[in-house]
């Protein structure tokens, strides 16, 4: 899932209404490809390979490469820490780790700096307030949260004299709380990343308490696996206020006692990674984000009481580029624990509602205007000269979920008509690649986001499709296998090396699968042309398809899929693909199978691969049998040797 969730997102159209400002920097981080380390077709025949495994001409010299493309961890949203995710992929079996953190995240623009505690529900900054909402639990005799107008901090600058009250007092010795929970959905969780340099400076007055009953600040931090001989699980700070001691690890709970006086109002500075590092040693303290921020009361029969105001949040680490360095430590640091896993750093060029995914190239963060805060959308001129840009810098363009993350009102068919014209329209932005193998995302269902892609593809618009798991949250709810989206893709690759996959990437040289799916090899390939590539032979009336697969779940099938090409343009955004065979275990006898494909009429042609129960699994990217040249461009690495391109 990506950030906004809570608002709907208009899905990209040509020419949107709201003008969208950026100011992009063209500094430059890192050199290279990013930061390592380490109409119905007749098919009247069926002829079968029997080769000892799955292989074929095209895939000679390289194997698939297995890739999480989209993956957040904590410089986003979400629960997710780097480790985390990197466990996750050495669960599903994926070699290289693509960390695509939300850019603005990254430099945590247009984040909440100063809290007066005016109000719970309308104080705001950047244009969108934070609201504070109740959080309890346990019996009590008293308890409660409140904006008072006194008393407050002799420090606050605000003419609005406010401060947040909390109290407590359980009705035995087993706990209560009563926490004051910082709902940031409205600001874009404008709170939420890496606590890097991060301190928390606050005015706290303190009426009572001791060791069992106190005013806390409680932080929710990431998850991680199990380290030092503590479950994996989600590691939370909790300062308590008005007494002495030194900090502690209770488990996953870190506890940091901050002495202050009682009944006056006295200003304390929270260094939140030196207290994570000191706490908790095994992990990396710098790999954790602030997922809540939560002020409150905690009792064990006592009165716990206390007042906060004047929150000021510092932050350290968001000049410049200097987060990618940040993240590129961190990356250093996992690699001894994760040799067998490859990990690069793209980002998610999300300021906007469309979100593009950057990988390799001269990477840096993209500064911002404040009125490109809230744009209802990016005009088409402005996101393609984004796209060309990144591009520029050797890089590959990804457009993301391009039906939004969130469900719309409206029929499903309208909605992917509209999405089709537009891209149609503007060339898809010249992007690279599209996210198109969704199980069903923003209430699309996975035929949805093909057909989409099968437009592009009946006008000759080559862009790769690719399957994501968008994940945020890492191990939480047991990890990608229990995630709602959960695709990988795949690279016919020589190696694991980023110009080998990006390369493989931009050719359409890829395949998507479902984690846990059994299916490890996807390919399409005619008479020496490979999957992606397209081929001109006006001569030639039929082709042998040769479909590869590997891992064909029991009871699988594999579906081949035609559609005519006909540069039919924005005014027809529908597909025209149909399925032209079905393949059991039984026609793919070692994994392959030769299908004569009538070509008397230009096609590209796909496979999908299906469960037994009908759930689609696995994606090919088309390959394209033209009997004349495409009007547009067709690129170096997509031209098919058998073809005549002067």
């Amino acid at each position: 899932m990506c950030d906004d969730h809570s608002r709907p997102q208009e899905p990209p159209g040509p020419d949107p209404v709201v003008f969208y400002d950026s100011v992009i920097s063209r500094r430059r981080f890192l050199k290279g490809a990013g930061i390592a380390t380490a109409g119905s077709l007749l098919l009247p025949r069926m002829g079968i390979f029997t080769g000892a495994s799955p292989a074929s001409a095209s895939t000679i010299g390289v194997r698939p490469v297995s890739m999480a493309m989209h993956v957040h961890a904590s410089f986003s949203e979400g629960t997710g820490s780097m480790t985390s995710q990197l466990e996750c992929a050495r669960d599903a079996g994926v070699e290289v780790v693509w960390f695509t953190e939300h850019d603005w995240r990254m430099s945590t623009k247009s984040y909440r700096t100063l809290v007066h505690f005016d109000s719970l529900r309308n104080e705001s900054q950047f244009g969108k307030p934070w609201r504070w909402d109740p959080r309890y639990f346990g019996s009590f005799a008293e308890h409660g949260g409140e904006i008072v107008s006194s008393p407050v901090s002799p420090n606050d600058p605000s003419p609005i004299a406010g401060a947040l009250h909390v109290w407590a007092r359980s009705k035995s010795s087993v706990q209560a709380s009563h926490r004051m929970n910082a709902n940031t959905v409205t600001s874009r969780q404008n709170h939420a990343g890496n606590i890097t340099g991060t301190r928390y400076v606050v005015d706290v007055l303190v009426h009572q308490s001791s060791p069992t009953d106190y005013p806390e600040l409680r932080i929710d931090l990431s998850n991680h696996p199990a380290r030092g001989g503590l479950p994996a699980g989600g590691y939370v700070l909790s300062y308590r206020f008005g007494f002495d001691g030194a900090p502690s690890a209770q488990g996953l709970l870190g506890v940091v006692p901050v002495p202050v006086p009682p009944d006056t109002w006295t200003t304390v500075t929270l260094d939140l990674t030196a207290d994570v590092a000191r706490i908790w040693p095994a992990i990396i303290a710098e790999d954790n984000s602030t997922a809540t921020i939560q002020f409150g009361a905690v009792s064990t029969g006592g009165l716990a009481e206390g007042w906060f105001d004047y929150l000021r949040i510092e932050r350290s680490r968001s000049a410049g580029d200097d987060p990618l360095g940040l993240q590129a430590s961190i990356i250093d640091r996992l690699q001894a624990d994760y040799p067998d896993i490859t990990m690069y750093c793209g980002q998610e060029v999300s300021f906007s509602p469309q979100h593009l995914n950057w990988f390799g190239g001269a990477q840096f963060l993209h500064q911002y205007t404040e009125s490109g805060l809230h744009p209802g959308g990016l005009k088409s001129r402005l996101l393609s000269a984004l796209v060309r840009q990144m591009q520029g810098s050797n890089g590959l363009v990804s457009l993301n979920h391009p039906f939004g993350t969130d469900g719309l009102p409206g029929d499903v068919e309208a909605r992917r008509r509209t999405l089709a014209t537009a891209l149609l329209q503007n060339g898809a932005y010249g992007i690279d690649a599209l996210e198109v193998a969704y199980q069903d995302r923003a209430g699309i269902p996975l035929s949805g986001y093909l057909e989409v892609w099968d437009a592009l593809s009946r006008n000759c618009l080559f862009v790769s499709g690719t399957g994501v798991n968008d994940s945020h949250g890492g191990l939480e709810n047991g990890g990608w296998g229990n995630t709602e989206h959960r695709f990988n893709t795949s690279a016919w690759s020589a190696s694991v090396d980023p110009d080998s996959l990006i390369a493989s990437l931009r050719s359409g040289r890829v395949f998507s699968t479902e984690v846990a799916s059994g299916v490890t090899a996807i390919d399409v390939a005619a008479d020496g042309v490979a999957m992606g590539q397209v081929s001109v032979r006006p001569d030639l009336l039929s082709r042998d398809l040769q479909i590869t697969v590997a891992g064909l779940p029991p009871g699988g099938t594999a579906q081949v899929v035609q559609g005519t090409v006909d540069y039919a343009g924005a005014s027809q955004p529908d597909p025209t693909s149909v399925v032209v065979a079905t393949l059991s275990a039984a026609d793919l006898t070692s994994g392959v199978a030769v299908q004569s494909v009538d070509t008397r009429t230009s096609s590209f042609l796909r496979a999908v691969i299906y469960r037994s129960d009908g759930r689609a699994v696995g994606v090919s990217n088309p390959i394209w049998l033209l009997h004349e040249r495409p009007p547009g461009t067709v690129p170096a690495t997509r031209r098919a040797a058998d073809s005549t391109w002067t």
